[in-house]
């Protein structure tokens, strides 16, 4: 399989004159490989969902014990996507993701096989439904994190509308194909096809090899807005609406739909409000995806997607046995108006809340940091470690000095640091003195590849206000019995 070049920041090589298009994500090959090859295995995921709820309907006529099937299959995103973040961050991710993927193959056809025999009941089927579904938490946190090593970074917004389209393609052909195909070959029949639908996903991660990354440094992929409603309405209604107005549309169109389905006594109004729903899901989606993940330098992108993920599986778990209850005891469309009434105030609790996205801040590690010294004998596991940066500010600078200074917190913390103060000297009041902590000197030392380069223009504007540049010095623990003991 053909695959891209790297430059020097080991992204994949735009081809020669590129021209701006939505779907500029198609034109790299090992995307385009990737992508096809996840719309298929996709389309047969969509058929175990279909097959499954079918499955359980036929094994349990209960609304509440169908609704579980959603709950046993979110569940495990909302349990295990913040270790699964953490598990992306601290191992290969294309081996993780290619082991997951074989192993989630052999589940569904050891699944597929069981329900050939006949020997699935409520309870089997909701077990292998939750297994693959832990298979699937561990593996999605790593599945988003490399979206940034397949396309280069001016590419990125194409490559979530692209996968946008892609979720809807397969969501649609998924479920049409499923009674068919279970009419003429049975009910184990889309178990065995989603088992088979993985071996194109499957060969493509196997053959494809991310482009090498310094060992110092990493480049965070600052990902653009997001997909919104498809692909050719894309870039036109984000640069009228916003990330916050789409993500109002995506939630208001949600509500309409959900409305909709409650008086769908027709086919005609269920199709419109299904492709109502469809469009707004993605809409919000895609942009709260890249809203998301803007915000997150590289070296805990996998944590914060999980973080991302852990709530979105989260409600989508309870959610699932929450309405299920509801349709069971006040009926379907009771349940839909609810939900639509609860949308609409989600939409207006929310409503001071703003979403970040874009390139406005540069998560680039700057490395600016000089390395600091760690004289011979002493232990780099021993701690805490104190840091001290020492300031000299003029009278007439001193209170922009401390409103620059405030940023400094979080920021700190962000990184790794703790117990954060800025203390005065009672003697020389121009003499001012930033302090914070580090567990150990190793975890120091990771801060230095964390800070960024916007990180670096806060302290920047703090120098700026002081008479010198700061003095920094590092004390490490150290730990004496009193005397008389």
């Amino acid at each position: 399989m053909a695959q891209p070049t790297a430059n020097a920041a080991g992204t994949p090589a735009a081809p020669d004159s590129p021209a701006p298009s939505a779907w500029d994500a198609l034109r790299y090959p090992v995307f385009r490989s990737l992508w096809l090859a996840t719309v298929v295995s996709n389309v047969g995921t969509w058929m175990y969902n279909a097959a499954s709820g079918w499955l359980m309907t036929s094994l349990s006529p209960s609304p509440l014990v169908v609704s579980l099937v959603q709950v046993a299959n979110s569940l495990p995103l909302f349990l295990f996507a913040l270790p699964a973040g953490a598990l992306a961050d601290m191992r290969d991710k294309r081996r993780l993701i290619l082991a997951l993927e074989i192993l989630s193959t052999v589940f569904i056809a050891l699944f597929a096989l069981l329900v050939t025999l006949h020997a699935v009941g409520p309870a089997l089927l909701l077990v292998f439904i939750f297994v693959l579904g832990v298979l699937a938490a561990l593996e999605t946190p790593a599945w988003q994190a490399i979206v940034p090593l397949l396309v280069p970074e001016s590419a990125l917004s194409s490559a979530i509308a692209v996968n946008s389209v892609g979720v809807n393609i397969s969501r649609v052909l998924g479920p049409a194909i499923t009674g068919g195909i279970m009419a003429g070959l049975g009910i184990a029949a889309p178990f065995w096809l989603d088992a088979f639908s993985n071996a194109g996903v499957i060969g493509v991660i196997f053959r494809w090899r991310p482009p090498p990354q310094a060992a110092a440094r990493t480049l965070l992929a600052a990902i653009g807005a997001g997909a919104v409603g498809g692909a050719f309405a894309l870039p036109r209604l984000h640069a009228r609406l916003g990330s916050d107005g789409v993500v109002v549309l995506g939630e208001a169109g949600t509500a309409a739909a959900l409305v909709l389905f409650g008086l769908a006594h027709q086919p005609w109004v269920a199709v419109v409000a299904c492709l109502l729903a469809g469009t707004s899901w993605i809409a919000a989606l895609a942009i709260l995806n890249v809203s998301a993940q803007t915000v997150l330098p590289d070296w805990v992108r996998g944590r914060g997607l999980a973080v991302y993920v852990t709530v979105f599986f989260g409600t989508l778990t309870v959610g699932s046995a929450l309405w299920g209850l509801a349709a069971e005891h006040l009926g379907l469309g009771p349940a839909h108006y609810l939900a639509a009434g609860g949308a609409l105030i989600a939409l207006w609790a929310t409503r001071r809340w703003k979403l970040r996205s874009g390139l406005a801040v540069d998560l680039t590690p700057s490395m600016h940091w000089p390395p600091p010294v760690l004289a011979a004998g002493l232990d780099k596991e021993a701690g805490p470690v104190l840091v001290t940066v020492e300031y000299h500010v003029a009278p007439e600078n001193r209170e922009a000095f401390l409103a620059a200074l405030v940023p400094l917190a979080p920021q700190r913390q962000r990184n790794g640091a703790y117990d954060w103060n800025v203390f005065q000297d009672t003697s020389q009041p121009e003499r001012m003195i930033e302090t914070f902590l580090s567990d150990s000197w190793l975890d120091h030392l990771r801060e230095h590849g964390r800070v960024t380069r916007a990180d670096r223009a806060v302290e920047e504007q703090a120098k700026r206000l002081a008479r010198e540049p700061p003095r920094i010095t590092h004390y490490i623990a150290v730990r004496s019995q009193p005397a008389g003991r």
